[in-house]
């Protein structure tokens, strides 16, 4: 992720508490005791904050199904990172919700940082 497709290593979390991540601060009683495996923060992707998510990755040791996809969607609910990813020892299913089909739409693999930032400085 750091070394082939550019994350830098400043923007990950790893295992953090979804009530320790500082742009939920105004709603933290609502938010589950749950963790996120990995979430890539960027600056100056989001209107209200200078650090928000801009991908959440839940990583499997099982096979990437509609319940781990649906994990991924339900923490999202609350992390609300522009991007997911679901990772296991086999690959990474990348998503986005699209809300033409009022749904996620996932791609094998996962893209290079620059790339998703860009495609969230387009859609703003």
């Amino acid at each position: 992720m750091v070394n082939k497709l550019g994350y830098p290593l400043e923007t990950l979390s790893v295992e953090k508490g979804l009530d320790q991540m500082f742009h939920l601060d105004q709603q933290a009683s609502k938010v589950p005791n749950r963790r996120a495996d990995i979430v890539c923060f960027a600056k100056d992707i989001h209107p209200d904050h200078s650090l928000y998510p801009l991908l959440l990755i839940e990583c499997k040791s099982v096979k990437l199904d509609s319940k781990a996809r649906g994990q991924v969607i339900g923490y999202n609910r609350f992390v609300r990172a522009y991007y997911i990813a679901l990772a296991n020892e086999d690959g990474v299913e990348t998503g986005w919700f699209d809300p033409s089909l009022n749904r996620y739409q996932f791609f094998n693999g996962l893209p290079e940082y620059s790339s998703l930032r860009e495609r969230v400085k387009l859609k703003s």
